[in-house]
């Protein structure tokens, strides 16, 4: 009688356990964006940019992109919980406008990662101006230099809570309870 009222404690301290680790997953996978917020990217890309009074020339999301994170890319224990979508950007900045764009991904409130980071300049002019004394051109003021840079940007998005709920589902032999899905950031789709 003891034992089985010792098992019975051990197994509430199991099931709180269980119930915490949910809690905390549910937390942080509501920090990644979701499927809705991918439709806002663009714009506010482009605004970002803009912002710095920069241009965006290319964005191109990758159809082949979408799938499951499973290599451990993003750690092991988020393996089977992202998906994984790149997009290709292009933008035409000068160099601090660059750097100011680039610090404002970092700062977007989803999850994003630059990869395959390349630079080339582009346009640079700088005025002149004839010295009539001397019979020269001169500087005038700083270059204009127009960088071209391209990179992926990865979005990492959380399962649906269906895909979630399947998942733990199918991992569990189909005796899965509705809480073992929590739903990020409280939205169903």
């Amino acid at each position: 009688l003891e034992q089985s009222a010792q098992e019975k404690e051990r197994l509430k301290a199991i099931f709180a356990q269980l119930d915490k680790a949910r809690s905390t997953q549910s937390q942080v996978l509501a920090l990644f964006p979701q499927e809705n917020t991918l439709a806002a990217l663009p714009l506010d890309l482009n605004q970002m940019i803009m912002g710095q009074s920069g241009k965006l020339q290319q964005y191109v999301p990758d159809p082949k992109s979408g799938a499951m994170v499973e290599d451990g890319s993003w750690g092991t224990a988020l393996n089977g919980q992202l998906r994984e979508q790149k997009v290709r950007v292009g933008l035409i900045a000068d160099f601090q406008q660059t750097t100011n764009i680039l610090r404002s991904l970092e700062r977007y409130q989803s999850m994003l990662a630059v990869d395959n980071v390349s630079s080339e300049l582009k346009v640079s002019n700088q005025p002149l101006r004839f010295n009539a004394k001397t019979g020269q051109l001169l500087p005038e003021g700083a270059p204009k230099i127009k960088i071209l840079t391209q990179f992926d940007l990865k979005v990492l998005t959380p399962l649906s809570p269906k895909e979630l709920a399947a998942k733990v589902t199918a991992s569990s032999g189909g005796s899965a309870s509705p809480t073992a899905s929590p739903s990020p950031g409280g939205e169903k789709k």
